[in-house]
């Protein structure tokens, strides 16, 4: 009779293995393709903002907004100077 290997079911799982800070411990999490577990470097953190309130032509709409409402300001205490 032919003699089988124990049964092992989690032996071909690989295993993520970043360090943690404190204890330097191995993560456990199982690894993605790249190697990795999910929270150590695989997924992405979203597309990049091209809409919104930090797109670079909102950014300068907001300084140009300033910068007329500052010369507003001066042209107003020149207007009551003079007056």
């Amino acid at each position: 009779m032919k003699e089988s290997k124990p049964y092992t079911p989690f032996a071909n799982i690989r295993y993520c293995g970043a360090k943690t800070r404190t204890t330097q411990q191995p993560c456990k999490g199982s690894a993605m393709k790249n190697g990795r577990c999910r929270l150590h470097g695989g997924l992405s953190t979203g597309r990049p903002v091209t809409t919104g309130q930090w797109t670079k032509q909102a950014i300068q709409q907001r300084r140009d907004a300033v910068q007329l409402i500052k010369q507003m300001k001066v042209m107003s205490m020149l207007a009551t100077y003079e007056a």
